[in-house]
């Protein structure tokens, strides 16, 4: 007769295992951006000390509800919390990776009487967009009849996770320079127009950088003249505030006070002159600007369309396509280097010829990857 297989004993569960109620770390994150970890156990477990030792190249930035702890090199010492059962911490990886997707352990470990009694594993997943060169001309010849449209088509790929800004710059043997459209300069000089105050620009009290929190009254004690680059500083660094999510707060003096100044008669006919000649040619412009500036999903084209404007005969075209993320962190800028023919009669005319990118995708999704929220 067959003897029947008898069933396995179910393995004994670890306590380590069983303690804890809750634990959670975030499923994935850019380098600086922000992961935040937690564990819960049960009331009655006590601990003297949790030990928290993050990864190489990982910092901790908050701790949540400690009330004391120290720090000792790479590891974080916890000797109180305010409540018993819980305890929370956010990390960062604070080094860019060559790797699309890295893995990185921090461990936790739970003292009692100087012994570790218990230890959780967490793995944060680091991400990171990643732009290449797929394709390129081997050369570039210039011709009367050439057709400008069809001379510069270049294939990048976007691989790895999360979205970019590019921003395509342009040289031709000396250094490079942004590859802006007219259109957007143009507007950029316009919006900073909108801020000179007119009779109170004086060239020798200008003021390149106001403090948020100086107050508008007593600013206007002097004369002075907000110089464009300022204005461009200032609205580049707002918008990146807010892409971070992080919004900063107006004064409210300075609002009363300008509320003050628009309704005096003579500065509301200056400033319903400055709408009257701008705001159309704003809007429209922003119109535009937003349109340009998506050429496909998660690739955002700092300056609109990307081209380049030969004035006059060159050998050589270097292009360079430098590119960030959403957290806005670097990477390592994309070269591209293209020799030029030039055999047109008129070589000292000026011809402007589009990049036209073709993008290719090759995102990572995290939740493919088997990563769990």
């Amino acid at each position: 007769m067959k003897r029947m297989a008898q069933p396995k004993e179910e393995e004994p569960i670890q306590e380590t295992q069983t303690i804890f109620v809750s634990e959670y770390i975030a499923p994935w994150a850019l380098p600086n951006e922000e992961i935040p970890v937690h564990l819960m156990w049960k009331s009655e477990k006590k601990f003297d000390q949790i030990h928290v030792l993050p990864a190489a190249n990982m910092l901790i930035k908050e701790l949540y509800n400690v009330k004391d702890s120290i720090t000792s090199n790479s590891e974080t010492i916890i000797k109180e919390l305010f409540s018993p059962n819980f305890f929370g911490f956010t990390v960062i990886s604070n080094k860019l990776t060559n790797k699309k997707h890295e893995k990185k352990e921090i461990i936790v470990k739970f003292l009692a009487n100087g012994k570790v009694v218990h230890s959780r594993s967490f793995i944060a997943n680091i991400y990171r967009p990643e732009l290449s060169i797929m394709e390129k001309p081997n050369s570039v010849t210039l011709r009367d009849n050439s057709d400008p449209e069809e001379l510069l088509d270049i294939s990048l790929k976007i691989s790895g996770f999360g979205s970019i800004e590019v921003t395509t710059e342009v040289s031709f043997g000396g250094k490079f320079e942004p590859s802006i459209e007219p259109l957007f300069q143009e507007m950029a000089r316009r919006a900073s127009a909108m801020y000179r105050k007119g009779d109170l620009t004086d060239t020798q009290n200008s003021l390149d950088v106001i403090p948020i929190s100086k107050d508008a009254s007593s600013l206007r004690k002097r004369k002075m003249e907000i110089n464009p680059l300022f204005i461009r500083k200032t609205t580049r660094a707002l918008i990146d505030q807010l892409k971070k999510g992080e919004f900063t707060l107006i004064n409210e003096n300075d609002i009363e006070d300008f509320k003050k100044w628009v309704k005096k008669e003579k500065n509301k006919k200056h400033l319903q002159r400055v709408l009257s000649e701008h705001l159309e040619n704003i809007i429209i412009e922003s119109i535009l600007y937003y349109f340009n500036k998506y050429p496909t999903e998660g690739v955002a084209l700092h300056g609109g369309s990307p081209s380049v404007i030969i004035r006059n005969a060159v050998q050589e075209l270097r292009i360079r396509f430098k590119y960030r993320d959403s957290m806005l962190n670097e990477y390592d800028p994309m070269p591209v280097e293209i020799p030029v023919q030039d055999l047109r009669v008129d070589k000292c005319r000026e011809l402007k010829i589009p990049i036209n990118i073709k993008w290719i995708h090759e995102q990572v999704n995290p939740l493919a990857e088997g990563v769990k929220c």
